[in-house]
């Protein structure tokens, strides 16, 4: 009988993967030398055949038992999985004055490092250096072979200062006076400025005599904050001005007048219906300047502002003109022109006699009946250079057959006693009114009695001149000889020239 014993069987043990990251992961084992394998091991999927796979998260050591005929082999494999690692961080500082400031960052635990965060110089490797202005969280990775960490460093910074100041009063009058000046948000203060009481403290007393500014710093450890506040010491605002409207067509118009800026208000200009208050009207003839002063509440401190009102047209002086120039009798026949400084005619020309209106749209009064005694007032309105403008005259009215009172048979006379040489066309020459001299002497004297007018021209104008020259506004005398009808009388009396 021969007996066959069977050769002795040789097993081996892979696997895909001998090492593995410190997460783990799936491997496949293979077995060979035999035909029928049973493997043991952590996180096997299954456990016999030549192939199969196992989740691993550790090291493990897997065995296969290998048989063929009744024999036996066994085999090892070892699938290596690292440890997991832990990464820490630091910070040299980690908590900064307001100003912040730069730190060292330090990581450990891994092999390599990657670094976030806000001011950082570098962001691999360890230490880095990083510059901090605001509070900051670091964060880095750490890696060694695959295997990942996080960690965090906070870096802080304290937050900046933000002081408050006031003062007790921040407008004094005219001369100053003490005021408390207070600050608050600080550990510390340190003051400047002119006539304090103290440097240091959270509240003083100042005394400015003219506006002035003060400083403070607040200090906590660290960190300073700087304010300043300014003390007006005056007036405390300006003066403004203006006027509704501020431009007129013709003299004539109300306009209002107001400032703003102080307490009190005080005017000055022609034509102000009210002197005082923030709103005055004023009556406007002419181009105006209007000044106003305002004062503060002490009364003590001024300032001035000027407002102008604008008339854009003025219109020219009326004058109404008479023919036959006087003197003038009841029964005579007139006509008035007018006419202005430039000779030009008005427009829309309405005329009166002695109040009553007799023609209108005309330039010219023309047959205008004379009817009474003692005078007669001839008007004229209308428009003189786009504005309205008028004039008045006023005629002294004789009659011209009154008997002479004192020599009843001598011939009529009439000796005005005013006149006006004006250079106006009304009353600007003076005479006399008579029915007839033959022999005629009048003289004018002064109050000196110099003599400074002879005529024997019963009918002559005197121009108010002597020697060429106007004579003053005053009281002159005349003396008359004359005769008629054969009889001979004498009159002496004043005359009054009013310019």
């Amino acid at each position: 009988v021969t007996v066959t014993v069977a050769p002795q069987i040789n097993v081996n043990a892979s696997s895909s993967a001998t090492t593995l990251p410190c997460t783990g992961g799936t491997v496949t084992l293979t077995g060979t030398g035999a035909t029928a394998y049973a493997w043991t091991g952590a996180g096997l999927v299954s456990t016999t055949g030549s192939s199969v796979t196992a989740n691993v998260t550790g090291t493990t050591t897997f065995q296969v038992i290998g048989t063929t005929t009744g024999c036996s082999d066994t085999a090892f494999v070892t699938v290596t999985v690292p440890p997991q690692i832990t990464v820490a961080a630091s910070a040299s500082n980690t908590a900064l004055g307001c100003n912040g400031g730069q730190v060292t960052l330090t990581a450990t635990g891994a092999t390599t490092y990657t670094w976030t965060g806000a001011g950082l110089v570098t962001t691999t490797g360890s230490p880095v250096t990083a510059n901090v202005t605001t509070t900051t969280t670091f964060q880095v990775i750490g890696n060694t072979n695959g295997c990942l960490d996080t960690a965090t460093v906070q870096v802080f910074v304290q937050p900046p200062l933000n002081i408050s100041l006031t003062a007790s009063q921040t407008q004094l009058p005219c001369g100053g006076g003490p005021i408390t000046l207070t600050a608050n948000g600080a550990a510390g203060y340190v003051w400047s400025g002119p006539n304090i009481t103290a440097n240091f403290g959270n509240s003083i007393t100042a005394n400015p005599t003219t506006t002035t500014t003060y400083q403070v710093i607040g200090q906590t450890q660290s960190c300073s904050d700087t304010l300043t506040i300014t003390i007006n010491v005056g007036l405390g605002g300006t003066v403004s001005a203006a006027a509704s409207p501020a431009t007129l067509n013709c003299p004539g118009g109300l306009v209002n007048l107001t400032a703003t800026g102080v307490a009190t208000y005080q005017w000055t200009g022609n034509g102000l219906v009210t002197t005082t208050g923030p709103a005055v009207t004023a009556n406007i003839t002419a181009t105006t300047t209007f000044q106003v002063i305002g004062f503060d509440t002490s009364g003590q401190c001024s300032d001035t502002a000027l407002v102008t009102v604008t008339v854009t047209s003025t219109p020219l002086p009326l004058l109404i003109s008479v023919t036959p120039q006087g003197p003038h009798c009841v029964g005579d026949t007139l006509t008035f022109t007018a006419f202005d400084a430039s000779g030009n005619p008005p427009t829309n020309a309405t005329w009166l006699t002695n109040g009553l209106i007799i023609s209108q749209s005309s330039a010219s009064l023309v047959a205008v009946p004379v009817l009474s005694m003692p005078t007669m007032t001839v008007t004229v309105a209308g428009q003189s250079n786009g504005c309205p403008a008028e004039d008045t005259l006023t005629l002294a009215i004789v009659d011209c057959q009154v008997i002479d009172p004192i020599e009843p048979d001598s011939a009529c006379l009439y000796i005005p006693n005013t006149f006006s040489p004006n250079a106006d066309i009304i009353n600007d020459s003076f005479g006399i009114v008579h029915c007839g001299f033959t022999d005629f002497s009048f003289y004018i004297f002064n109050r000196w009695g110099q003599q400074l007018y002879e005529t024997n021209d019963p009918d002559f104008r005197w121009d108010g001149q002597f020697n060429g020259r106007p004579v003053q506004t005053g009281t002159y005398f005349y003396l008359l000889k004359a005769s008629a009808k054969s009889q001979e009388f004498f009159r002496q009396g004043p005359i009054y020239v009013v310019r």
